[in-house]
């Protein structure tokens, strides 16, 4: 179940059953009603060859925004240095960024 306007990132999971009022950035997987971020899409990643690195710096990525309890611009700004160094990461500060609903958090 997605509200209208919500946008659904790269690479993102949805589980099944989850209702999504928010933006999900990418690669992230979401459960429950409402949706709530869970993880990231680990395996999804794996099985389309990410680097092991990538996969860590997206890790690394998501605790900033969902564990560090940061506001939205302040994770941003700690997240530069490794959005600079992996592509992956500036695609998932990009889709956070680029949020106009918030996303799920």
């Amino acid at each position: 179940l997605v509200h209208q306007y919500c946008h659904i990132g790269a690479h993102s999971f949805t589980a099944m059953g989850a209702a999504v009022g928010k933006d999900i950035p990418a690669f992230v997987t979401v459960a429950g009603n409402p949706a709530e971020a869970r993880s990231m899409n680990f395996e999804g990643m794996r099985r389309r060859g990410f680097s092991p690195e990538a996969i860590q710096a997206l890790r690394r990525a998501y605790k900033i925004v969902y564990r560090q309890g940061l506001t939205v611009e302040q994770a941003m700004a700690e997240m530069a240095d490794s959005a600079a160094q992996f592509p992956e990461v500036a695609l998932f500060r990009d889709s956070v960024q680029a949020s106009s609903r918030g996303i799920t958090r």
